[in-house]
């Protein structure tokens, strides 16, 4: 900066002024009081950091902007008074460096002080920059509450999610064991084979999912966000984009896990040996696997008893259309149908189908159907470049409201099929993260996907708003 008069006190003036409004001397003004909170803060949340520098760097460019009119009003306080200081003790305090440890202690520090004392602090001027600092502190204040309350939402999170995880986590360990008990189940233990390798990998999947929707994951990502520290609203809706995944695959994962649970029980065995034909069950088991089994638990007691028993006659002709590894919604809708009337309407019913199917985008492969008011859509998909698994799109029938037709099915799923490419884009230029939640805005909704599992191009989850979902009324 310029220094307009050639007076050797207004120099030093100005050599003083311009060094007490350096960023590192006005934050201790302003942050005096704060300055171990703040130190405690920043130390964990660089963006807060950043956010303090702003300010007061704001601050001390305003104050910079008055510097000549301190130095000239500093000057006329000098008016009449022996200062007993010479243009050698001048040269020197300009020559010196005010921030070097000892400097008070040096002749420049004492000449330094002097002037600073009993001329500078007299500016009315300089008097006035309290004003600005007060602000400043305040506008400090606030960001510093506006972290600690981040801190503690994302504290109250990460508990929340530590104990989802747990949840899941235990039932996963007590499901284990009753999987190695299913050999030894009276009578049918034998043909339990297909449960005990299904049911397993189910586990594992699930438990590798929520091994990486932890507490410490939650809070990783959130040390990364953009926060403001301004708006508390603001910063926790930013929190909850980061949350939401990871808590709500650990639910899903539990209520999973609980439906093995609920499944495998010694009185649901019991209950079936006492209906049905055990090796007619066995060929069922060895077909269709974990999924026929649940999707034969969901039929009511007398259409359990003759789907078994229909089961060698209708199995060849079942599985051309329903083939082995369908999921378990899939199944059921067969089963449903082969369960009709008498064996030879059953024998129809499989024959007639499900109903109709929507037309699939260009590479876009189903793995297994779900039925909406009586056409297809895929349950699960995959392309050259990724794939869904097999729970991501269980909120679809949800979405599309009462009774839609097979156009708006269709569109909807053309629509859900672009926004998992775009975000499966997202991930793969964003490093491949874990569980990485993408919003991608598509012509009708906005849709919530999350993407990724130890480096695999995997949709783990796609919602466009569950019952808010503007496709219900689209």
């Amino acid at each position: 900066m310029a220094v307009p008069n050639i007076d050797p006190l207004w120099q030093a003036f100005h050599f003083i002024v311009t060094a007490e409004l350096s960023e590192d001397k006005v934050a201790k003004q302003v942050l005096r009081g704060e300055s171990t909170r703040a130190s405690k803060l920043t130390s964990r949340w660089k963006g807060l950091k950043d956010k303090l520098r702003a300010v007061v760097s704001g601050c001390a460019e305003q104050l910079k902007l008055q510097i000549t009119a301190v130095c000239d009003e500093s000057l006329a306080e000098t008016e009449g008074i022996e200062i007993g200081l010479g243009t050698d003790d001048y040269r020197e305090l300009l020559n010196s460096a005010p921030a070097r440890e000892g400097f008070a202690g040096t002749g420049p520090g004492r000449t330094y002080a002097y002037l600073l004392d009993q001329f500078i602090s007299q500016s009315g001027t300089w008097l006035g920059f309290g004003q600005a600092y007060q602000k400043t502190a305040a506008q400090c204040v606030l960001l510093l509450q506006n972290c600690e309350e981040v801190e503690a939402y994302i504290g109250q999170l990460r508990g929340q999610q530590e104990k989802e995880y747990m949840k899941c986590a235990d039932l996963i360990i007590l499901v284990q064991k009753r999987i190695a008990e299913l050999p030894a189940e009276p009578e049918v233990g034998g043909i339990l084979q297909p449960l005990v390798q299904g049911c397993g990998k189910l586990l594992g999947d699930t438990r590798n999912v929520i091994d990486l929707c932890t507490g410490g994951m939650l809070e990783a990502r959130c040390r990364r966000l953009p926060f403001g520290f301004t708006d508390f609203a603001a910063d926790k809706d930013l929190i909850t984009s980061e949350m939401w995944p990871l808590i709500a695959f650990c639910q899903e994962g539990y209520i999973t896990v609980k439906e093995l649970w609920d499944s495998l029980q010694p009185p649901v065995f019991a209950a079936l040996r006492a209906k049905v034909t055990v090796k007619y069950l066995a060929v069922l088991l060895e077909d269709l696997g974990w999924p026929g089994f649940r999707a034969l638990l969901a039929l009511g007691a007398a259409d359990q008893v003759k789907l078994v028993a229909r089961w060698p006659d209708l199995r060849t002709h079942f599985l051309s259309k329903c083939p082995s590894g369908s999921p378990a919604e899939e199944v059921l809708q067969w089963d449903r149908l082969a369960v009709t009337g008498e064996l030879v309407d059953g024998w129809a019913a499989i024959a007639k189908g499900t109903g109709l199917e929507i037309k699939l985008p260009h590479q876009c492969t189903a793995y297994g159907w779900v039925t909406i008011n009586g056409t297809r859509m895929p349950r699960a998909f995959s392309t050259p470049s990724f794939a869904t698994d097999l729970a991501c799109m269980k909120h679809c029938k949800q979405e599309l409201g009462a009774k839609p037709t097979p156009q708006k099915m269709e569109a909807y799923f053309a629509e859900l099929f672009g926004a998992c490419a775009q975000a499966v884009a997202a991930w793969n230029n964003n490093d491949r993260p874990d569980m990485y939640p993408v919003i991608v805005q598509g012509a009708v909704a906005r849709w919530r996907i999350v993407v990724g599992s130890n480096g695999s191009r995997t949709v783990h989850h796609i919602d466009s708003g569950y019952d808010k979902s503007p496709w219900i009324g689209h």
